[in-house]
Formats: C-alpha cells, sequence, structure tokens
C-alpha cells in the first residue's frame, strides 16, 4: 500500500478508487439525511448531511464553487451553480457544478 499523494501524483486506478470512495461517502450521507427526514424535520443547521463543494472556481478572485450538495453518478457533478460570465449581456448564468465527486467530500 503506498502513502497517500496529491491527486495529481495517483495512477488512473488510484483515482478510480477515491472517487469510487467518495461517491460511497456521499451515497451514506443521502441515506443518513433520508432517515433523519423521514422522522422529523431536521433543522436549518443541521448541514452536515450534504456534501457540497470544495473546488475553486478558475478564474480570479479563484471563489469557491458555490455547489451545496453533489448530484450525480459517480462522474462530474450535474448540481446547478450561478457563475458570473463576463461576457455582453450575460448576468450570473447557471451551469453544472462539474467538480467530481472527491472534491464533494472534505478529508
Amino acid at each position: 500500500m503506498s502513502t497517500y499523494q496529491s491527486r495529481d501524483e495517483l495512477t488512473d486506478e488510484q483515482r478510480a478508487t477515491l472517487e469510487r470512495a467518495a461517491l460511497q461517502v456521499i451515497g451514506a450521507r443521502e441515506e443518513a439525511a433520508a432517515m433523519i427526514r423521514a422522522e422529523m424535520e431536521p433543522p436549518p443547521d443541521m448541514g452536515w448531511f450534504g456534501s457540497p463543494c470544495h473546488a475553486k472556481l478558475p478564474f480570479p478572485p479563484y471563489p469557491p464553487c458555490g455547489c451545496r450538495d453533489y448530484r450525480g453518478d459517480g462522474g462530474p457533478c450535474t448540481s446547478p451553480i450561478l457563475v458570473p460570465d463576463l461576457g455582453e449581456g450575460s448576468l450570473f448564468p447557471t451551469r453544472p457544478c462539474g467538480h467530481r465527486p472527491s472534491q464533494h467530500v472534505e478529508t
């Protein structure tokens, strides 16, 4: 077993394992949230069951992604986010988050 490295230094097999593991963590959080919602309305401050994105957007000032919860089947996140578009006539269009499951699991 190798020691943990940055994502850029992982092999394709190790990256695939990381993404599968992250998707399992996200699934467990969703299952736990469903159990609580079945019994009660959770207070708004119980946000720890979500899987928010921890990635930064690729333009200055590099704001956080803003995605509140991963949606997808193991590939890029499909949750819509608002992204400032600097093009003429566009004000804050929505786009899919597009980040990997592992970017939605804080470790």
